[in-house]
């Protein structure tokens, strides 16, 4: 982020020559230092509130105050930036100020001469100029200018009284605003200064007389900076500089021509100096673009004619005349519009391919996914459907599957709904909603829905190897009726069988580590539709994963994931490209157009207009929405099945066959104490190898357990949630604390029974006070009584006990009197292990819950040794290949 800032003052512009002395003043030297004005000290301001502490400590335990840290950072990456653009010098002899110098760096790199480097190396230069020239000319060599400290010395004073003279800008936290106003067909540009923070705008006027001012000083300061700020931009725009001749300039007056040349050339390098253009109240959000195309009937039925419109509407004759009459500042049915004649040119020249024979689906998609058109005109039903699509009107729902064994709620009825809607049409969509709200079973209602419609063709669903058991699961408890297909595994079938098997079945399950080895097999099948869970999984382009999904051929295409922008916008193009491809265009045009300007400027109403292109492919619901709040009960619990990776698999069976033989040499008090070892061994192992190998390798990617928890955390860190995660064993909090911290570079806390009382106390009234960690970790027996953690929405049973009275209490921590938002529950179960057939145990005897046999942990040594075998024998389905 600070590399980038320093980058974007340079490329603007914004720095100046210094000299730097040392602490003591033993050594000085040339430098270039960043000059912070107007938004960029805002900018500034925010870098250095967010700077980790890691960054602030000096080598020692003591922290540094952000700011002079963070300057240092900027002024070294400013100053290593130019002299790489330079890399030479300027015409030797040639004397240049500064204020040149950098103008002349800041647009256009100079020639390495290695004669210049060769004068500066036998140190004949040193002699040959005088300090003053001397030090500019340094201010392009790279490496050591050990040499020049005495020259720069002799004038450091002065060059320190010639900075200070700038300095000042900084130390005011003010914008110079010009509003271009337009009275009938008289325009001017209205000058006024904004004090930045509290966003009050005084006009020029005001600052002449000093009025709104918070004294004769700061008022002073003001006509400085209005003064200042005037000249340079009457240096990119004539007219300003022109009116620089009044003593005490408030506007000035425009020609026709000169509003449009300001609005076509010189806003945009105005913004790039950091001056803030407000344009007339009838420009509105990004009304240079506002020029479109709409479809209206043709000559015959699925015909089409494309016709010039603005703002919704198709232009007349006269209106059409006014547009391509040459000026891009024009007037259209009595107001006045900007249109710069290379957005004409290219409106006109896609108007003339467009495509006029079109089934009524085509057209939709081809109005949805091409950015030039603006839909239709007069006809009505083409107009609903795209109204649809804009969330303009709502969208027809649809009855559920009759063969549900549950109800969806209200919320999930619409995103159904919205799902059937739009693969109808053959358009994708992403079903972003929050962690819990249940995004599977709204995609198996679409599914069976297709096959109540009488679809035959099946479903391919893509999804990590972990969630795998959680799909199957979940169509068997609520769609038993319908066939599908698990497709992982080294026995999967292949060629002709495994096409035979997909086109038996109503949904084909696979996994991403799949992708790129089967894509040829997925390709031989015709797919009614295509399903990505946690498709962020795709949000780098270039993976072959992504490349892979994008070749597979289908009616229809789904995204489902809670975070559709994982780390920047610039996740969003992969996965858009997989649902509508091409319609963001390249992801080449779509970085240089969003990506670079969000991250540098967090432009609203850019935002604003990526919001718009990708609105009508996405749903994005979170838990908090005020329409969602209702429909949720207050509890959500959920299993999390995860598989185990081959290091645990050889483990696990080592220590079931390895009980196997023991129990049946023994008996009595013996053979519990055996069972329990041997069962809590192969539970330490489901959680995490290193807790029965002692290697001090905390992996994350050593444990299927570990590896879906982060991606659990990412989704709550994203939406700042916060969660408890309750673990039996000390060893795997300590390395879930590890893993945790490393990934979200903040504390995550671990009570356990070794913490004393006033440190419990301590994390307890951080954790449920402060703004602090997101994820605290307990161990079962020290944090599972006792405690108010309401603060927590989230509760993570990350392995299972025996009683299930213990993980009770242990999650009516957050679930409790004092908690005001939805708690959701995961509870992780390690599929085919002693782990699953303990879950369904305890299922099976959970009417007996309250009786003595369940409140005992000792139940389960008393299984017989077939019970006890069948219980910890390893499946096949355990192991994630």
């Amino acid at each position: 982020e600070c590399c980038s800032f320093a980058a974007s003052l340079v490329e603007r512009g914004r720095f100046l020559p210094d000299i730097k002395a040392s602490r003591g003043g033993a050594k000085y030297e040339s430098a270039w230092t960043p000059l912070l004005i107007g938004e960029d000290s805002i900018r500034y301001a925010r870098l250095a509130r967010v700077m980790p502490d890691a960054i602030r400590t000096g080598g020692g335990l003591s922290v540094s105050p952000p700011e002079p840290v963070l300057r240092g950072i900027l002024e070294d990456f400013t100053d290593g930036l130019i002299r790489r653009a330079w890399a030479g010098n300027p015409q030797e002899g040639r004397e240049l100020s500064p204020r040149k110098i950098a103008r002349a760096i800041a647009r256009k790199p100079l020639r390495r001469e290695s004669q210049w480097a060769e004068k500066k190396k036998r140190g004949t230069l040193v002699d040959a100029l005088n300090p003053h020239a001397l030090w500019i000319r340094s201010l392009g060599w790279l490496g050591e200018t050990d040499g020049l400290s005495q020259s720069l010395e002799s004038i450091y004073s002065d060059v320190r009284e010639w900075r200070r003279g700038c300095e000042w800008l900084e130390r005011v936290p003010l914008n110079l605003v010009l509003r271009l106003v337009c009275d009938e067909d008289a325009w001017r540009l209205e000058y006024s200064l904004k004090r930045l923070g509290a966003g009050e705008v005084v006009p020029a006027r005001d600052v002449w007389r000093g009025e709104n001012s918070a004294g004769r000083e700061d008022g002073g300061f003001m006509r400085r900076y209005l003064l200042l700020m005037l000249g340079s931009a009457g240096g990119l725009f004539p007219p300003v500089k022109e009116s620089l001749e009044l003593a005490s300039p408030e506007s000035c007056a425009l020609s026709h021509e000169d509003a449009a040349s300001f609005m076509l050339n010189s806003a945009a390098d105005l913004e790039a100096l950091g001056v803030e253009v407000a344009y007339p109240d009838w420009w509105g959000e990004n009304s240079r673009n506002r020029l479109a195309v709409m479809g209206v009937r043709g000559d015959g039925e699925a015909s089409y004619r494309w016709k010039l419109a603005w703002r919704g509407e198709i232009l007349s004759e006269a209106d059409l005349r006014a547009v391509t009459g040459g000026s891009p500042l024009v007037r259209v049915r009595g107001g006045w519009a900007f249109i710069p004649p290379d957005h004409l040119a290219e409106v006109l020249r896609h108007m003339e391919k467009l495509p006029t024979r079109l089934s009524q689906a085509e057209a939709v998609r081809l109005a949805i996914r091409d950015p030039f058109i603006d839909g239709f005109f007069g006809l009505p039903e083409l107009e609903s459907i795209y109204g649809a699509l804009s969330r303009a009107v709502p969208i027809d729902m649809y009855s559920a599957p009759d063969c549900m064994t549950c109800s969806l709620r209200p919320y999930q009825m619409r995103g159904y709904s919205w799902l059937v809607f739009l693969s109808g049409l053959g358009i994708g969509a992403c079903l972003a909603d929050d962690m819990g709200l249940g995004k599977t079973i709204q995609a198996l209602a679409l599914v069976q829905k297709y096959r109540d419609f009488g679809h035959s063709r099946p479903v391919l669903l893509i999804c990590p190897t972990s969630v795998i058991e959680n799909w199957r699961l979940e169509i068997e408890r609520f769609f038993p009726q319908m066939t599908f297909y698990i497709h992982h595994g080294k026995d999967r079938r292949k060629g002709g069988d495994f096409a035979a098997s997909a086109m038996r079945a109503g949904m084909v399950l696979s996994s991403y580590a799949l992708l790129q080895r089967d894509v040829g097999l997925y390709g031989s099948v015709d797919w009614s539709g295509v399903i990505l869970d946690e498709a962020q999984n795709i949000k780098n382009p270039d993976t072959q994963q992504a490349r892979a999904v994008r070749g597979i051929k289908s009616d229809w295409r789904v995204a489902l994931t809670g975070t559709p922008i994982e780390n920047h916008v610039g996740d969003i193009w992969s996965i858009m490209e997989f649902l509508m491809p091409g319609m963001l265009g390249s992801r080449r045009r779509f970085t240089s157009t969003y990506v670079k300007p969000l991250k540098e400027t967090q432009d609203a109403r850019l935002a604003e207009s990526l919001r718009r292109a990708i609105s009508p492919f996405i749903m994005r619901r979170l838990k908090t929405d005020p329409d969602i709040v209702p429909e949720l009960p207050k509890k959500i619990q959920t299993k999390v099945y995860c598989g185990l990776k081959k290091e645990q698999a050889k483990l696990y069976a080592l220590a079931s066959n390895e009980l196997g033989r023991e129990i049946g040499r023994s008996s009595g008090m013996r053979r519990r104490g055996l069972v329990l070892a041997g069962l809590t061994r192969m539970k330490r192992i489901c959680d995490h190898p290193s807790l029965v190998a002692r290697d001090g390798d905390p992996g994350c990617e050593r444990s299927s357990k570990t590896e879906r928890l982060m991606s659990l955390a990412a989704e709550m860190f994203e939406a700042g949630d916060r969660a408890l995660v309750f673990t039996q064993y000390v060893e795997m909090g300590h390395i879930l604390k590890h893993q945790l911290q490393e990934r979200f570079g903040r504390e995550a806390p671990f009570l356990h029974g070794s913490v004393s009382r006033e440190a419990r106390d301590k994390m307890v009234r951080d954790f449920q006070e402060s703004a602090g960690a997101q994820f605290f970790i307990l161990s079962l027996r020290a944090g599972g009584v006792g405690l108010n953690l309401t603060r927590a929405n989230h509760v993570v049973m990350f392995d299972r006990w025996w009683n299930p009275a213990v993980e009770t209490q242990a999650i009516d921590r957050a679930y409790r009197i004092g908690q005001t938002d939805l708690v959701q529950v995961h509870i992780f179960c390690c599929r085919g292990t002693l782990e699953e057939r303990i879950d369904e145990l305890i299922a099976s005897k959970r009417e007996l819950a309250d009786s003595v046999i369940m409140e005992s942990d000792n139940w389960i040594t008393e299984l017989s040794d077939r019970e006890l075998l069948k219980l910890v024998s390893l499946s096949p389905r355990a192991l994630d290949s």
